[in-house]
């Protein structure tokens, strides 16, 4: 049986290896998070030891909008787990943030929603619905640890353009006109899903 062969994409100014990976760097640039492409190879055995099969090569560098790093490796669909971006992982540390996309951002956003603080993805039981009536708010630990405990008053606006507030290590969505929290949540879905769904159906061999 022959092996499938993902297809080389050209996507603003960058050669990708694949179709998927190209979605993705489309993706960012809807959440307007600034990205780079395999920027660097890592070497992850011991330095006396050199091994060419523990080359590592992570697929995307992006920054949150607070210029921290987030590294991301793109896999299909069906793929969940790699060796050497775990072993990426670990020698990172946690402090960075650092996650596996298997498959097109809409595969990814139906287990994850996205921080709208930093743009890293949250598993969906961090989201809380139900505290309050006129607010929804996801709870990202990365976040937490850069803002530090309390109630912080000023208003910041997030990557889809809502508005939040800091709450006691709470990215806090709120409503300026009075609507319920489903309201927004929907509102933030909404917008979201139509960027992965913009990403997943876009023609690359007719706009580039």
């Amino acid at each position: 049986m022959t092996a499938l062969v993902p297809i080389p994409t050209k996507y603003n100014g960058y050669t990708f290896r694949s179709r998927l990976e190209a979605r993705w760097a489309m993706f960012f640039d809807r959440l307007k998070l600034k990205w780079e492409y395999e920027p660097e190879g890592y070497f992850l055995g011991d330095s006396h030891k050199y091994d060419p099969k523990l080359l590592y090569l992570p697929d995307f560098l992006v920054r949150t909008p607070q210029n921290k790093e987030m590294w991301f490796e793109i896999k299909p669909f069906n793929v969940t787990t790699n060796d050497k971006f775990d072993k990426f992982r670990g020698l990172i540390g946690w402090d960075t943030r650092s996650l596996l996309l298997s498959g097109t951002p809409c595969d990814v956003l139906d287990k994850y929603c996205i921080c709208p603080r930093c743009g890293y993805f949250l598993e969906k039981e961090l989201l809380d619905q139900t505290s309050y009536s006129d607010w929804c708010a996801f709870y990202c630990e990365h976040c937490d640890n850069e803002t530090g405990w309390g109630i912080h008053d000023e208003i910041e606006y997030g990557l889809v353009g809502i508005s939040f507030r800091l709450h006691k290590g709470h990215i806090k969505l709120e409503s300026p006109y009075g609507r319920s929290a489903a309201s927004i949540l929907e509102r933030y879905k909404d917008v979201t899903s139509n960027f992965a769904e913009t990403c997943k159906t876009y023609n690359f061999n007719k706009n580039n």
